[in-house]
């Protein structure tokens, strides 16, 4: 069993060992030092110079070991920028321009406060009434968009935008990277990411809900990206983070890897130098979960992996074990474009990453490529394939080297390095080649997925192909004539029938029924049952290509993925469909067990509360994929599209990439159903003919539509006992 399929559930028994003095899994932002910054100062306005800063660390509980790192008082910090103090707020807005007086008086100089950092809002918050010796009644108030406080007169206070609109409160981050904007739209800059976060919900606006996050950012949010807790909830936080246990450990790295100590890391929180440590395990640095993934890497150590964190200590590089760092007399095929994977983590701020290709002999065209960034912008941890900076592989492009002999270097420089340091330093050749052979450098981090799915045997999925027009290729003739087929969903590897075939039977077998109640009037539409293969419209399999970036393969061309419904919006490869499809199905879709219908058909009973209008069959379409996923997909192996963590394609089930343990995580799965009306069924293959050969290769293949394929035989049911 791979560590990513197991070690979540031992996170959850680690933590619920020690939960009388646990700190809450999600209390607090990272620290700003560990990874990169989340957006660029072009489209993120800076925070206004007045802003209160966070509580430093005492010099006594410092963590020598990296000079990176301090302590965070995780308590105060909820205290002061959630306002738990006060269980509602009251908010003002003063128009377009806001003056504040730092006394309650008129006769104190006002200071005019500017709102850098959102759109559509000049709120205020009121922290208390005063009257002034003179009798002129005064608000003392605080900035809704900047942590700036100050007086207002009463008589210039108008009605919030907010006010009245949502329902104010408390709430927790629900999804692994929440977004805040700029303005309350899909398309709007982002101010920050972030996640393990509590947040203070000040109101509505346009379908977002205005937020203060307990790191002291502000920003729109889509209501599905949160989930509400009580006043309680939070003060129970608090508490928890004020444990003596959780103080103790939060200064501590814990470089031993061991249960105990995973434990005490997850009691400790996201703000501990034990996850600053951790973290530095990841191949790519660490965007969002950074409790999880530093658990993970701590207990994988345990289990036998050699991936050990790397630290901030000068700068160091960790290269990644799906994609690796050119070695050593290795040879590339010409023509081709070589990815660059890794991460650098810095004990201080990184300036500058460079990587250069150049001819061994001094002569012919050489490749020399850098990116560069401010010491203010506090990047101590960079990814060389980044997506929220700008990436060192896209503008490391090779393909028009000549054929020869190379020497690659890949060096970082820093604030305390600031001669280049040299993290990466190979000879390597460039070859010429009849026609390119699929490597692992062109799977995007999903090789070792890949190889286990076919057991080692590399033959099955490395090939020569052929580059087509746009992101199209085709397979080599041989390859595919051994290994594609037919099976009942469209043509696939055949190591893949038995996958395929047992989702085609669950389609086919599984009846659901979707009612719709109107939270308006109270109304409930009742449904009909149907199969669940009528909520499948379109199905595509064998679709040779590139990736939409054209430089990781597509996993259709494996044979081993399928795109279903991708007429479907919510389905679209779109990173906030995310949020969608996840605020939907978390939110508004109720699983009632398994019910009978009137002609005695078992069926799987769902209650759909949302608005979304779009219908297929009087279904949501943001729910549809999901219910294939629940009821047949997820059953026959495959994972979903939908856990991706840098976006969401919905339509995409597959057998080779992700993992489908992500469905039961308790912090971004939606696993609802968990016992079934069938026992498990198992394909049992029958005898077919040999695939006609086919020595032309296929340089344009399109989706098969569903309902055209040449059906397989029927397999045989191997009933297993019920789960």
């Amino acid at each position: 069993m791979k560590p990513s399929q197991f070690i979540p559930s031992s996170i959850m028994i680690l933590f619920l060992a020690g939960t009388s003095l646990a700190a809450p899994l999600t209390f607090a932002a990272p620290p700003t030092l560990r990874a990169e910054t989340t957006a660029t100062p072009e489209a993120t306005p800076a925070p206004l110079a007045s802003a209160t800063p966070e509580p430093q660390a005492d010099e006594s509980t410092a963590v020598t070991a990296s000079s990176a790192f301090a302590v965070v008082d995780v308590a105060a910090r909820i205290r002061e920028n959630l306002m738990t103090d006060q269980p509602t707020l009251k908010l003002i807005a003063m128009g377009s321009a806001i003056f504040l007086y730092p006394e309650p008086t008129t006769k104190s100089t006002k200071i005019r406060l500017t709102n850098e950092n959102v759109r559509k809002l000049n709120e205020l918050i009121v922290l208390d009434e005063i009257t002034s010796p003179g009798g002129t009644p005064f608000y003392h108030v605080r900035a809704a968009f900047s942590q700036d406080t100050g007086y207002v007169l009463v008589k210039d206070a108008r009605a919030s935008r907010l006010e009245g609109k949502g329902e104010p409160g408390f709430a927790k981050i629900e999804a692994a990277a929440c977004a805040l904007l700029v303005t309350p739209e899909e398309k709007a800059p982002v101010l920050a990411k972030e996640c393990e976060h509590l947040v203070r919900i000040l109101g509505e606006l346009d379908g977002y809900y205005y937020v203060i996050t307990e790191a002291g950012n502000f920003g729109y949010v889509l209501p599905a990206q949160l989930t509400r807790v009580s006043l309680e909830e939070v003060n129970d936080r608090i508490a928890r983070a004020e444990a003596p246990a959780v103080k103790k450990t939060m200064n501590d790295p814990m470089t031993e890897a061991s249960a105990a100590n995973a434990a005490k890391m997850l009691r400790a929180g996201t703000d501990s130098a034990a996850v600053h440590y951790w973290t530095t395990a990841e191949a790519h640095v660490a965007q969002q979960g950074w409790l999880k993934k530093a658990t993970i890497a701590m207990l994988s150590v345990t289990t036998g992996s050699e991936t050990t964190p790397i630290g901030y200590e000068g700068i160091a590089f960790r290269t990644c074990p799906e994609v690796p760092m050119l070695e050593q007399g290795e040879s590339l095929q010409r023509g081709l474009d070589f990815n660059l994977h890794g991460s650098l983590y810095s004990d201080s701020p990184i300036t500058s990453v460079s990587a250069e290709m150049v001819p061994v002999s001094d002569t012919g065209a050489a490749i020399r490529q850098s990116v560069t960034f401010l010491p203010t912008q506090n990047i101590t941890a960079y990814s060389l394939t980044s997506r929220d900076q700008e990436s060192l592989d896209k503008k490391f492009d090779i393909r028009k080297l000549r054929a020869g002999q190379y020497h690659f270097t890949l060096t970082a420089t820093s604030v305390s390095n600031p001669e280049p340091v040299t993290l990466v330093s190979v000879d390597c050749g460039i070859v010429s080649m009849k026609k390119p052979t699929l490597t692992r450098n062109k799977f995007d981090d999903n090789y070792l997925d890949a190889l286990e799915f076919f057991q080692g045997d590399t033959s099955a999925f490395l090939f020569p192909y052929y580059i087509g027009d746009g992101r199209g290729i085709g397979t080599d003739p041989f390859w595919r004539d051994a290994h594609l087929v037919r099976s009942d969903l469209g043509r696939v590897h055949v190591n893949a029938v038995p996958n395929f075939e047992t989702a085609y039977h669950y389609l086919n077998n599984t009846y659901v029924r979707v009612s719709l109640m109107n939270t308006r009037t109270g109304k409930l539409m009742v449904g009909h049952t149907m199969l669940l293969d009528d909520l499948m419209d379109k199905c595509a399999t064998y679709v040779p290509r590139f990736q939409s970036n054209l430089e990781y393969l597509s996993h259709h061309t494996l044979g081993t993925a399928a795109d279903v419904n991708d007429n479907m919006f919510p389905n679209a490869n779109i990173p906030r469909n995310h949020d969608l499809i996840g605020g939907e199905v978390r939110n508004h879709l109720v699983y009632n067990g398994i019910q009978t219908d009137e002609k005695g058909t078992r069926y799987y009973d769902f209650t759909y509360d949302g608005s979304y209008p779009a219908r297929y069959k009087a279904v949501p379409t943001t729910i549809i994929n999901y219910l294939l996923y629940e009821l047949a997909f997820y059953r026959a192996g495959f994972e979903w599209g939908f856990y991706y963590e840098t976006t969401c394609d919905a339509m995409h089930f597959m057998l080779t990439e992700n993992d489908k343990n992500r469905h039961m995580h308790t912090d971004i799965g939606l696993r609802k159903v968990y016992e079934y009306i069938d026992p498990d069924w198992v394909y049992v293959p029958t005898p077919s003919p040999a695939p006609a050969p086919s020595l032309t290769p296929k340089m344009n293949t399109t989706p098969t539509p569903k309902g055209a394929q040449t059906p397989a035989p029927s397999p045989t049911p191997a009933p297993t006992p019920t789960k």
